[in-house]
């Protein structure tokens, strides 16, 4: 039997700032999944609008993420960003 020492005890503050969505200044710290040179993102999107969007996407010939990340930077052109 291998004998361990006990953890050293945390305060309350040092034990919530440690958390995974601790962040700064209340708001939760963001988690980001980086795959190459692109960030993953989750959307939530009602079901008759991604049937669109992949009917938009194979007339093009593209992925959904292709055509969503084209929609996007058509937008952000077409706002001055």
């Amino acid at each position: 039997m291998t004998v361990t020492k006990k953890p050293a005890r945390k305060t309350a503050e040092e034990f919530i700032a440690a958390a995974p969505d601790a962040g700064r200044g209340g708001k939760p710290a963001r988690r980001r999944v980086i795959r190459g040179h692109k960030e993953q993102l989750t959307l939530t999107i009602a079901p008759d609008t991604v049937d669109r969007v992949d009917a938009a996407a194979a007339k093009l010939g593209l992925s959904r993420t292709a055509w969503i990340t084209l929609a996007i930077n058509l937008q952000l052109a077409a706002a001055g960003g």
